[in-house]
């Protein structure tokens, strides 16, 4: 990690309230004073949103790759440059569809806008797109 950042605790999903299905599990977790992660914050944004189920798991699990690809720095640190790098890097060396690209910075701009209510900055596309799928149908 460079000077001045600020790693990100990243917590196993059994931290999150009602992750066990246990109804003291939500009640453990009120009475918990320690701080939340920035995950499980997400987590909490998205659940009283009634997002479904398996978008929370994939909007989860683009946080944690997007966190783990700029070494754990706090979102907060971070903005379009960053994301716009993230975004490339999916296109270029993991080689992920348009759809997959656009899932991961839908998953970015929820956390940015609604969770930390900040304005990401000029994602006007300048991140490398994803190219056509070399399995078509048609």
């Amino acid at each position: 990690m460079g000077m001045g950042s600020t790693p990100v605790r990243i917590t196993n999903k059994s931290a999150y309230p009602g992750a066990s299905g246990n109804a003291d599990d939500s009640t453990a977790a009120s009475m918990d004073k320690q701080p939340h992660s920035l995950i499980t914050v997400d987590w909490e944004a998205l659940a009283s949103r009634h997002y479904a189920r398996r978008t929370i798991g994939t909007y989860e699990r683009w946080l944690r790759r997007f966190l783990r690809f700029h070494q754990l720095r706090h979102p907060r640190e971070m903005g379009s440059l960053e994301i716009n790098a993230f975004l490339t890097h999916l296109a270029v060396n993991e080689q992920v569809s348009a759809s997959t690209q656009n899932q991961a910075l839908a998953a970015l701009l929820f956390l940015y806008k609604r969770v930390l209510e900040i304005d990401p900055g000029n994602l006007d596309g300048s991140y490398e797109r994803a190219g056509p799928s070399a399995y078509r149908l048609c």
